[in-house]
C-alpha cells in the first residue's frame, strides 16, 4: 500500500471509470501495445515513448537492456490482465488489508459477509521464494517486510534483493539468466 507518483495515481483511478475506459474484460494487453508500438515505431519515437512509459510505472534499468530485443519483447510485454484484477490492485493500494476483490454491494452474494475475506497467509502451504528489486516502483520495503512477517517462516525458501533491479528487469534484464532464472530453476529442483 505505500506507493506513490504514477502507481498511486494509477490505484486512485475509480473502478467505474476504467470499466467505462478499457470495458470489463482486458487492460493493456500484448496486441493493444502493439498496435501503439507499431504505430510509434513509424514515427521513430516508439523506443523513447515506450521506455519512459515503463519507468513512470515499473521502473526498469536501461543499462541491463539489449536494445537488439526491444521489438520482440515490447511485442510480448505487457501481457495485459482483466480490468477487474487492475480494480482489485488498487483496492489493496489504497487500503490496508490483504483481501479478497470488494465487489461492494455484492460482497454478500460472493462472500455471505459485507466485507471481503482477508488473506491469511499463515494459512499458506506451498513454498514462497521473494525476488525484491531495490528499484522496484511496484513494491515498497514497508510492504514486503509485511509480507515476510506475515509468512509462515518454514514456507519462507528464499529471499534476497537486487541492487539496481526494477519491476521489468526480472524478466528483460541482461544479467537476469545469471541472477535470477539460475536461482529459480535451483528451487524448483530443490523443491522436488
Amino acid at each position: 500500500s505505500h506507493c506513490s507518483g504514477t502507481l498511486q495515481f494509477l490505484a486512485n483511478i475509480r473502478a467505474d471509470l476504467l470499466f467505462k475506459l478499457f470495458g470489463k474484460k482486458e487492460f493493456l494487453t500484448s496486441s493493444s501495445v502493439q498496435i501503439l508500438v507499431k504505430y510509434l515505431s513509424k514515427l521513430k519515437i516508439s523506443f523513447e515513448i515506450t521506455s519512459c512509459g515503463i519507468e513512470m510505472v515499473a521502473g526498469w534499468n536501461p543499462d541491463n537492456f539489449d536494445m537488439s530485443r526491444y521489438e520482440v519483447l515490447a511485442a510480448h510485454s505487457p501481457a495485459g490482465t482483466s480490468v477487474q484484477t487492475m480494480d482489485h490492485w488498487s483496492q489493496m493500494i489504497r487500503g490496508t488489508n490483504f483481501q479478497k476483490y470488494d465487489f461492494k454491494r455484492k460482497n454478500e452474494i460472493n462472500y455471505d459477509s459485507p466485507t471481503p475475506p482477508i488473506y491469511n497467509l499463515a494459512n499458506l502451504m506451498v513454498p514462497v521464494a521473494l525476488f525484491m528489486g531495490n528499484d522496484d516502483k511496484f513494491t515498497h520495503p514497508i510492504d514486503l517486510q509485511r509480507l515476510i512477517n506475515e509468512l509462515p517462516p518454514n514456507k519462507l525458501v528464499f529471499q534476497q534483493r537486487y541492487d539496481g533491479y526494477a519491476h521489468a528487469d526480472f524478466v528483460w534484464g541482461m544479467d537476469a539468466h545469471t541472477k535470477i532464472f539460475s536461482t529459480v530453476i535451483q528451487l524448483i529442483k530443490n523443491q522436488q
